[in-house]
């Protein structure tokens, strides 16, 4: 069980210094430069670009996408990429 615990401390430790690396060469804030090139967009545009039939479920998840990644809702959009867009990972 020891070597269990050590093999998942190393892939958590190497995972954490591999995202280190890449804000240190990107730059945290490459995110907010590529949010910060879409354009606001009201939440009836989120929606209408959204396909799903529950709109509540849309904007609370968008909500909380903006939450997490710290930038304003407003410059989500629905073809925005959780991994390569946002950097969610």
């Amino acid at each position: 069980m020891p070597g269990i615990a050590a093999i998942i401390a190393v892939g958590l430790l190497v995972g954490y210094l591999i995202r280190r690396v890449e804000d240190a060469r990107y730059g945290p804030s490459r995110t907010l430069v590529r949010m910060n090139a879409n354009e606001p967009i009201s939440d009836q545009h989120y929606i209408d670009g959204c396909f799903t039939n529950r709109p509540s479920l849309a904007l609370k998840c968008r909500r909380i996408i903006s939450e997490h990644c710290d930038f304003p809702e407003q410059f989500i959009h629905p073809d925005d990429r959780l991994i390569e867009d946002l950097r969610m990972w």
